[in-house]
């Protein structure tokens, strides 16, 4: 199973989930493990329509808004309720007027109250779904790094101010992963909650999406220090270099064939269009001569 220890900030933990060197993380319900575990990690829905577990009440998160109500119930009925009753289901917040928001306007809001709360710096927070995050990630060959906030926990904000906004651990995740962020109270953030789990927060995690293959690779859970997340993170990504090297060589030969594939298609177009050049000028070629010869004809028509 995953690997616990003792972490900074005393009575609470970080968990380290299927690393290379380690055992394989226990598979959640609904979750898929890969054949293959080369990526490390546990397997995540490739489109990461994760599926909602009932939530620890060490997550302390406030259901008394209804709309945060309806997002907890409308995510347990939909593995419970046939397809058809669980769109209902995922309506009733607009129907109540509950909160429904959108992704990139939470992305936008939740990145501009950190800074604003957090002294103006801290992590680049992409500002797009969880889902584009991800996209955004495999595109460029990085893992995706993730923090949940819950504002609800006496922990976070020292964790936002000492730990993300810390100018070593801000460079090192500008360098190696996109970097996203959510409020949990958010529906995109939520639903990723859903997916991963976390047994308390602060919480980051590292996803990777290589060859189309989601996984959580690496999360920790509760209050820890900045030097330890960046020997954390440094630690992932030296566990991992022969995946990503893997994946990187994968692309070299799929782009390398791409190209080859442009070239040819390329020349071939080329060789058509002379071809039908060359026909177009002997075909007015032809017509010349015999435009030519009409004319001899009727001049020598016309002498006699």
């Amino acid at each position: 199973g995953a690997g616990r220890g003792r972490g900074a900030g005393g009575g609470h933990h970080q968990r380290r989930v299927a690393q290379q060197g380690q055992g394989q993380g226990q598979q959640q319900p609904g979750l898929r493990q890969p054949a293959a575990a080369a990526a490390g990690g546990r397997a995540l829905n490739p489109l990461l329509g994760l599926p909602v577990t009932l939530v620890r009440s060490s997550l302390g998160l406030v259901l008394a808004v209804v709309g945060f109500g309806f997002k907890l119930a409308g995510g347990i009925l939909n593995r419970m309720l046939p397809p058809s009753i669980a769109r209902r289901v995922r309506t009733l917040p607009h129907a109540v007027g509950g909160e429904v928001d959108e992704p990139i306007t939470s992305a936008v809001s939740f990145k501009q109250d950190f800074r604003a709360q957090f002294g103006g710096g801290g992590p680049d927070f992409v500002e797009v779904s969880h889902k584009e995050a991800l996209r955004m990630a495999q595109a460029q060959l990085k893992f995706l790094f993730v923090y949940l906030h819950s504002p609800a926990h006496a922990l976070v904000p020292a964790f936002c101010r000492d730990v993300l906004a810390a100018p070593a651990v801000v460079a090192m995740l500008s360098d190696n992963f996109v970097v996203w962020g959510g409020d949990v109270r958010r529906t995109d953030a939520f639903q990723l909650a859903a997916g991963v789990a976390p047994s308390t927060f602060p919480y980051v995690a590292l996803l990777s999406s290589v060859n189309s293959r989601i996984s959580l690779v690496m999360a920790c859970e509760g209050p820890l220090e900045a030097d330890h997340l960046v020997a954390l993170l440094t630690q992932t990504l030296d566990e991992q270099s022969d995946v990503m090297s893997h994946a990187r060589m994968n692309r070299l030969e799929q782009d390398s064939a791409r190209r080859i594939r442009q070239e040819q298609d390329d020349a071939f177009r080329q060789s058509l269009e002379a071809d039908a050049r060359r026909e177009e000028d002997a075909a007015a070629a032809r017509a010349a001569a015999d435009q030519a010869a009409a004319e001899a004809a009727a001049a020598a028509a016309a002498e006699a």
